[in-house]
Parts: C-alpha cells; sequence; structure tokens
C-alpha cells in the first residue's frame, strides 16, 4: 500500500551499534586509570621542579586534567552519536594519549624551563607570572587529558548493548577505571617515581599504554573467522609501532636545565 511505502520512507535508519564488548572496555578502562595516576603524580614531580611551590603544581596539574577529561568526554559521545564505532577509535585514544604525553613532558622538561626564566626575568608581580605559567601548562596537558576523558566515553559505548543493562556496564567500567587509577597512584608515588625517575615511569607507562591501545584497536577491527589481518589492522599495528618507535628515540632531559 501507499501508505505503508509512506511509511517506510520516511522512518529514520537504525544504527549499527558495535557488538558489546564489557571485558574489552573495561580492560581499557582500567589501563587508562592507571596510566592517567601515574601521568598526574609524575607531573606534579616535574611541574613542582620548573614552577616551584607542590600547591601550585598540583593545582595546575589538577585543574588541566579535569579540564581535558570534561573537554573529551563531551567530544566521545559526539563521536559515539554520529555514529562512529566506539571499539576502534578507544584503542586509538591510548595511543594518542601516550604520544601526546611523550611529547608534553619532553616539551615541559626541554623548554618550559627556558620560558619560565625568561618571564621570570622580566615580571613586575608574582600573579601574572603564575597565570602565564598555568596557561602554558594547560596547553601542554589539554590534548593527553582530552584523549583520557574521550576514552572513559567510549569505554561505556563499548561495553553497553543497550538501556537494559547500562547500569550494570557503566559500574563494571567505572569500578575498573577506579581500581586501576589506585593502583596507578600507589605504584607511580611509591615504586616507579623513585625507582626509575620521571623520564622513564613516563616512557615505560607510555609503552603499556601503546600495547594496551594496538591490542584494543585489532580486536576491535578483525572480523571472526577472518584468517588475514584486515587493512585497518596493518594500519593499527603500523600506528602502534610508530608509537614504540617514539618512545626508543625520546632524547633525554637536560637535568642541569631543570
Amino acid at each position: 500500500p501507499v501508505s505503508a511505502q509512506h511509511g517506510r520512507r520516511r522512518a529514520p535508519p537504525q544504527q549499527a551499534r558495535d557488538t558489546p564488548r564489557p571485558v574489552l572496555a573495561s580492560a581499557a578502562a582500567g589501563v587508562s586509570g592507571f596510566a592517567a595516576l601515574v601521568y598526574e603524580v609524575t607531573w606534579t614531580r616535574l611541574l613542582v621542579l620548573i614552577v616551584g611551590p607542590t600547591s601550585y603544581a598540583f593545582a595546575i596539574m589538577a585543574a588541566s586534567f579535569i579540564c581535558g577529561i570534561a573537554i573529551g568526554s563531551s567530544l566521545g559521545v559526539q563521536m559515539v552519536r554520529r555514529g562512529s564505532k566506539a571499539a576502534p577509535w578507544l584503542g586509538a585514544m591510548l595511543l594518542a594519549t601516550a604520544v601526546s604525553t611523550l611529547v608534553g613532558a619532553w616539551f615541559t622538561a626541554s623548554y618550559l624551563p627556558l620560558i619560565v626564566a625568561s618571564q621570570a626575568a622580566a615580571a613586575t608581580a608574582f600573579a601574572p607570572l603564575l597565570f602565564r605559567e598555568a596557561l602554558a601548562i594547560m596547553i601542554v596537558l589539554l590534548p593527553a587529558s582530552i584523549s583520557l576523558g574521550a576514552t572513559f566515553t567510549l569505554a561505556l559505548a563499548t561495553a553497553s548493548s543497550g538501556i537494559e543493562t547500562a547500569a550494570r556496564d557503566t559500574a563494571r567500567v567505572y569500578a575498573a577505571n577506579t581500581i586501576g587509577a589506585v593502583a596507578g597512584a600507589l605504584l607511580a608515588g611509591f615504586f616507579l617515581v623513585p625507582s626509575f625517575g620521571l623520564q622513564a615511569t613516563f616512557i615505560q607507562t607510555s609503552r603499556v599504554l601503546v600495547a594496551a591501545g594496538v591490542f584494543i584497536a585489532a580486536i576491535a577491527v578483525a572480523h571472526p573467522g577472518q584468517r588475514r589481518l584486515p587493512q585497518h589492522a596493518a594500519i593499527v599495528f603500523a600506528a602502534g609501532s610508530a608509537a614504540v618507535v617514539l618512545t626508543f628515540l625520546a632524547p633525554q632531559w637536560d637535568r642541569d636545565l631543570i
């Protein structure tokens, strides 16, 4: 009938949803929570060496991470609403966090002390100087914190299959993220930084994120029963390999400059 055909034409197309992967999403949330708190501890220790008192360094770091996570969460929601596949982007965000953190830490250790010194030499008041330092640090920290915020939102989208299981899936992802965060804070503060130093802690944590990102993205783009890796999986492995190479090519920080 004409009316039935008209109704079918006007019906909005249904978006194909990803197959729910709650275990994969919880693993990604746990790794991102672990890395986030390791990064927060190491960033605070690094910023203390540059901007001075711990209270200022921690406040700048915390404000930067919170703002970035809020922005990243909003971007993750927009990606899911536009029909983007959540699971591959989940792995990509872990890779983006690792790379942006390495670049940001290198810039902070290699160039930010010179910027702060030049500003301090010309400063006439403390408040404007601190504001400029905080703004520069926020710009450096925002890329990694934005990708961390998007990671959590995409993990929720990857884990949940609908309204019926949303509460349970959200609780699992949030619990995994919290457990990872607690482990990251304790391990960074009591073992990683004292044993290996700041730069090595940044590098090793980024390598963990790269490995997790490649693993999650590869699983997301692989098709069951397919013997050969699809083209997307090859791209994922290539991006992950490049990120790992970057961790080995990172130049040593100038301790005297810091």
